[in-house]
């Protein structure tokens, strides 16, 4: 048995029996518990867990791509076929929406066939680098895709899969992005933004966002600019 002392006046004792832990408060008998916690409970409650949140979310759940990147990206491109990871706040509306904290993960997933994919992914540390693999590997792979990202170029994430990209923006200033409430709040990033694309229309895409920022060096935007 356990005693524990809650304060001066008060005693905790815990105790393992057979039908679970038994708590009493102040000397309270075995066959009287103040309360006990079966072990069927018990063991629910110790289960480890999987915090599955930074896959959901980054530090703050509410960096929704705001307008200002939507509009120009559907005028040029179109309608977004694929968003594969949704919030019930987003303003992308595309025809498939994959909601993380509802469906799950959407990373072992196949990301073609629907069109074009705009992902605005988790922010989370460790978990930026699988968005960021998952969008260079559907990228290459044929796949559309407009991937909205932190602009932290000298990172390995963004030099082993974004800069692979046929096309890389860096957003003049600080986005503000909608909030994660209905009304839409917006509020500034605390870090620079980038828009990478993949696909078959990069000169489209470069026309439609050339006003917003500087395009990086790739292959493609060199042979652009010598045109």
């Amino acid at each position: 048995m356990q005693v524990r002392s809650l304060d001066q006046q008060h005693m905790l004792y815990v105790e393992e029996a057979d039908d679970g832990i038994r708590f009493s408060l102040d000397g309270q008998t075995r066959r009287d518990p103040t309360f006990v916690i079966p072990k069927t409970e018990l063991r629910q409650l110790l289960r480890p867990t999987v915090d599955k949140t930074p896959l959901l979310t980054s530090k703050f759940d509410g960096w929704n791509t705001p307008a200002e990147v939507l509009d120009p990206l559907r005028a040029a491109l179109g309608p977004i076929g694929l968003d594969p990871c949704s919030n019930t706040h987003s303003i992308v509306r595309a025809q498939v929406e994959w909601i993380l904290a509802r469906d799950g993960d959407s990373l072992p997933k196949p990301w073609s066939g629907y069109g074009l994919v705009y992902v605005n992914h988790p922010y989370a540390p460790g978990v930026t680098v699988k968005w960021a693999e998952k969008c260079a590997k559907e990228g290459r792979a044929g796949t559309e895709l407009v991937q909205l990202c932190k602009a932290t170029m000298g990172t390995k994430w963004f030099r082993e899969h974004t800069r692979t990209a046929d096309v890389i923006l860096q957003w003049h200033g600080r986005l503000k992005h909608p909030g994660p409430t209905a009304n839409g709040k917006l509020e500034p990033a605390p870090f620079e933004s980038a828009l990478a694309y993949w696909g078959p229309r990069p000169r489209v895409f470069m026309e439609a966002f050339k006003a917003k920022g500087d395009f990086v060096k790739t292959p493609f935007v060199t042979k652009w600019s010598s045109l």
